[in-house]
């Protein structure tokens, strides 16, 4: 089960990040193509390096004192930062972490706020100007706050909350996206079907993964997010099929409602070996 937890955490922790929106304001803020391209595969690279370091400092903290407690276990990282590192290396590294937590967070709250002013409200109200849309952003970026600190405050494993939030994103979103971008017989029936079925997927085999095995529940839904994800990419293509007169896949559109051309999409190869670049 622990190397099942391992990839399954790994992979769809990958494909969350693919489809979350933090990714994508800082990829498509590149200035060329090749730039976001090159830019992408770099950081997937840092992605699996850095992601690393947290599994070698748990083996390492087991090789220590395999006789760690509950207690001790939750705080591993200050527990080694305290025994086994100078102060001056400890702080180097504390500050390090308080950094990249506090980069993460602001983009984070930046991402909802953009999805509340430029996608919700503008449903909400088709007519709404530029400025309106400021206000609600920069309001949404105080809500956003102030529920942060909450659920901190309130759960006990802020990580498991994270964690959770990968899971909608790797399951939900992660398919839809893929697919909408190197497919072109996907429609909007398979991306709904993909999308709920794959949830209840998810939610079936956590609930009976933790009775069979006697597990935590937490446990078994990262084990339960591969199937899961595989399975919405199955459900999302083979509904697509079969509805596909009914509901004809329709072309991807920018965000002035402009058709995109996928044949120079960003993530596409080309973008990186042409010599030429590409518009």
């Amino acid at each position: 089960m622990a190397w099942a937890y391992l990839f399954s955490a790994s992979f769809t922790g990958l494909g969350a990040q693919v489809a979350a929106q933090d990714y994508w304001e800082r990829a498509l803020s590149g200035k060329t193509i090749k730039t976001i391209v090159w830019a992408s595969f770099a950081a997937g690279i840092a992605y699996l390096i850095l992601g690393i370091i947290p599994y070698i400092l748990g083996i390492a903290a087991y090789q220590l004192n395999p006789h760690l407690t509950d207690v001790e276990i939750q705080s591993i990282g200050p527990w080694l930062l305290t025994n086994y590192f100078s102060p001056v290396v400890a702080v180097f590294i504390a500050v390090s972490m308080a950094a990249a937590v506090m980069s993460s967070a602001d983009s984070g709250l930046l991402a909802a706020a953009s999805i509340v002013g430029n996608n919700i409200y503008r449903i909400i109200n088709p007519e709404a100007t530029d400025k309106e849309i400021l206000k609600w952003t920069k309001l949404s970026v105080t809500v956003g706050g102030v529920l942060s600190v909450i659920l901190a405050l309130t759960f006990q494993e802020i990580f498991r909350v994270h964690v959770f939030s990968d899971a909608l994103l790797a399951i939900a979103a992660f398919p839809m996206i893929t697919l909408g971008l190197f497919s072109n017989k996907t429609n909007n029936t398979g991306a709904i079907a993909g999308m709920y079925g794959g949830m209840g997927i998810w939610v079936f085999l956590s609930v009976l993964l933790a009775k069979v095995n006697e597990a935590s529940f937490w446990d078994t839904s990262e084990i339960a997010l591969l199937p899961a994800v595989v399975s919405s990419f199955v459900i999302m293509w083979l509904v697509s099929e079969l509805t596909s007169k009914q509901d004809p896949p329709k072309p991807l559109l920018d965000y002035d409602g402009k058709e995109l051309k996928k044949e120079n999409a960003i993530l596409s190869f080309r973008a990186v070996f042409s010599k030429e670049e590409i518009e």
